[in-house]
């Protein structure tokens, strides 16, 4: 609050010092050509000083307007989660729980019940209790408590959730609730005055109003979501802030606000909200149907790097390169390829492979586009009808595979990078290694990232897959571990 407080007071002294400032050259030379100017009636200074302050307040009452326009529509979610933790000296129970002696006195580890709570906004969309926040915020909950902006706590239950966005929707069993109003995403603009809502911190800081500016549009690659195409933000956002609402000078919500970056956890003067164009079709899709459907391509794509651009063709456009191209896929059938370049869908141009994603992913199934492609530097269009995205599952080859090597895995995201703590960009995480197997035996370990097979850089499980049903003998990993490489061998003819 701080900062935003001490930014507002700079921004009213710079705002005088402008105004000042040509009074006091006019006055310097009516003095040097006319003494008597020197005794003119101080009213000629007050004027602009008059006119900054008003402007000033003017600001301030726009200020206080919105936050009692939309504070009624802010909610604090109390998310419980049940946790099973054992009781005792970790080496005893370790050594009683050895087969040896676990069988022989029929040991059985204590287990205590501990209650985590966690703490989130909401906004309330409408009059009838329904509330859209983030699904980190409600995830894993055996229990939902909302503090209703009147004070009243009452039970929630979730009526949907998608992870991919991190958006959530829930309901509360209240009535004559006073909705947030839903602004438009295409007149956001970069440099315009917005205000955050939530409950930071804790239950004495609900409802908590703090300002600042749209600081940047379409943020992409962060590492939050799946799905990101976030507005950032520099008004004070900090942890309970999730769920909350980011608000534009009408007191219209164009934003969720999801996440900071920081060192420590509080603001840093950089923060993300969900665009409430996206929350607005995700929101929907809850309500109706308690999940969400998107639309399918069924091509690998990456971002147009100047280097590729010369080597294509491409000369200064923009959009994204298809890498590959899935068998029997909506792409595959309309008669997309590798090095292929989608620069446009439906006319609208494609700035790189996330917005090309976010775009396809926002389409119904069924629903016909229109790529604009630019292939060896001639432009052509495609259309394609896409299917429905499916989550996605291992085939039953590489269900074969991870059973022969004992271990699973998936694909690496941004997310799992940064928790990790390792700066692949690509490759496969381990989430589980079966004890005694093959890769038991090789070394691996649970969250070693995979990201060359037998020297091929690999991108995804079907890549791996794609390399070891042609290697018959042995695999050479390149090993990611704790942002370490490593090499471990696979001996397949044993």
């Amino acid at each position: 609050m701080k900062k935003v407080f001490y930014g507002l007071l700079g921004a009213v002294a710079i705002a005088l010092m402008v105004a000042w400032s040509p009074i006091f050259h006019s006055t310097a030379a009516e003095q040097a050509l006319n003494p008597s100017a020197a005794t003119a009636p101080s009213e000629t200074l007050q004027k602009p000083a008059l006119s900054s302050l008003n402007a000033a307040k003017q600001m301030s009452q726009a200020f206080v307007e919105v936050s009692q326009k939309v504070t009624p529509s802010i909610v604090m979610i109390v998310n419980e989660e049940k946790l099973q933790n054992s009781i005792g000296d970790d080496a005893f129970r370790q050594f009683f729980q050895d087969d040896q002696f676990g069988n022989f006195f029929g040991f059985s580890p204590r287990q205590r019940e501990q209650i985590q709570k966690t703490l989130g906004s909401g906004v309330v969309v409408s009059s009838d209790g329904y509330v859209i926040t983030n699904n980190h915020v409600v995830d894993n909950s055996t229990k939902l408590q909302v503090t209703l902006p009147d004070g009243r706590k009452v039970p929630a239950k979730i009526i949907g959730k998608d992870p991919k966005s991190d958006l959530a929707l829930i309901k509360v069993d209240a009535k004559n609730l006073n909705p947030i109003r839903f602004g438009d995403y295409s007149a956001v603009q970069v440099g315009e005055w917005v205000l955050a809502i939530g409950s930071p911190f804790g239950e004495a800081l609900q409802q908590t109003v703090t300002a600042g500016i749209i600081s940047a549009k379409g943020r992409s690659n962060v590492g939050i979501a799946d799905y990101e195409n976030f507005l950032q933000t520099d008004a004070a956002i900090n942890p309970g802030n999730s769920g909350g609402a980011l608000v534009d000078l009408d007191g219209n919500l164009i934003g969720i606000n999801t996440a900071i970056y920081s060192s420590n956890g509080s603001n840093a003067g950089v923060g993300f909200a969900i665009p409430v164009n996206i929350v607005q079709n995700v929101m929907s899709q809850l309500k109706t149907s308690g999940h969400v459907t998107r639309g399918y391509l069924g091509v690998t794509i990456q971002d147009l790097s100047p280097a590729l651009q010369k080597t294509l063709k491409a000369g200064d456009r923009h959009g994204a390169i298809v890498s590959d191209v899935q068998k029997n896929s909506p792409a595959a059938e309309a008669g997309l390829k590798p090095y292929d370049i989608i620069t446009s869908v439906n006319g609208q141009p494609v700035r790189d492979n996330s917005e090309l994603r976010n775009m396809i992913s926002s389409m119904k199934p069924g629903s016909k586009v229109e790529l604009g492609v630019l292939r060896n530097g001639d432009e052509k269009t495609f259309t394609v009808k896409l299917t429905e995205m499916k989550d996605e599952q291992p085939s039953a080859g590489m269900r074969e595979q991870e059973q022969t090597l004992g271990l699973e895995m998936q694909d690496l995201t941004p997310r799992i990078a940064r928790e990790l703590g390792t700066d692949q960009q690509h490759g496969v995480v381990i989430t589980k290694v079966n004890p005694g197997s093959l890769a038991d035996e090789a070394g691996l370990q649970r969250g070693d990232v995979i990201f060359e097979v037998n020297r091929k850089e690999i991108a995804s499980v079907q890549e791996f897959q794609s390399v070891m049903k042609d290697s018959k003998d042995s695999l050479l990993l390149a090993v990611d571990r704790g942002g370490n490489s490593i090499f471990i061998t696979l001996d397949l003819g044993r």
